[in-house]
């Protein structure tokens, strides 16, 4: 599992990241949420595809290996 987390200008579509099930890290100021994939573009594919996001803020994906659960 990855934690993506959305950096830069997610303001204008802060309520469809959220609909869409992310969580927002007020440490990092940032949105994120888990996946399974390994690769930025996938998650872009993903925000883009939610309703009210399509074509809309400017943000970056950073991926981040979450600890193993039986470690």
């Amino acid at each position: 599992m990855k934690r993506a987390y959305l950096l830069g200008d997610t303001y204008c579509i802060k309520n469809a990241l959220k609909a869409a099930g992310c969580k927002w890290d007020p440490g990092r100021k940032a949105w994120y949420k888990d996946f399974e994939w390994d690769d930025v573009d996938h998650v872009k594919m993903w925000v883009h595809g939610r309703p009210g996001i399509r074509n809309r803020g400017s943000f970056s994906v950073e991926l981040e290996k979450l600890a193993d659960a039986d470690a």
